[in-house]
């Protein structure tokens, strides 16, 4: 099988054939880790936030600490996830920069200023054709 660093993995198996799973597995292998000692998770949780570090992504305490949360599920699981942060990084990248945002459009042209005596001849003009039209 010809593993998918950062997949779409389509199974387990081609998920943990990744870079991760197989540097836990070797680990594992010469008795580097042993139950309870932090090692696996540790791992796990830096791998994790080296993926988002390496995508951009600024972490905060609640970041850390779910990304802590996580690191303790199965090694497949956080290898999909690390996967899906450098596949939508990657994804982004290749999609290059976002438009810029339209030009707003013009503002409406302000109508000119009413004189005084605009306003007294459309109203002597609108009385005369009312009187006119009563007579």
């Amino acid at each position: 099988m010809t593993a998918k660093p950062i997949g779409p993995y389509a199974t387990e198996d081609e998920a943990l054939a990744a870079p991760l799973p197989r540097q836990l597995a070797e680990l594992h292998a010469t008795g580097r880790v042993r139950p309870g000692d932090g090692v696996a998770s540790g791992t796990r949780r830096a791998a994790l936030i080296a993926a988002a570090v390496d995508a951009g992504v600024e972490l905060g305490d609640l970041d850390h600490r779910v990304l802590a949360w996580l690191a303790d599920w199965e090694t497949a699981t956080v290898q999909v996830v690390i996967g899906l942060i450098t596949r939508a990084y990657a994804a982004g990248r290749a999609a290059g920069p976002a438009p810029l945002a339209q030009d707003p459009p013009p503002a409406p042209a302000t109508p000119a200023p009413v004189q005084p005596a605009d306003i007294t001849a459309a109203l002597l003009g609108r009385v005369s054709k009312s009187v006119t039209a009563t007579r």
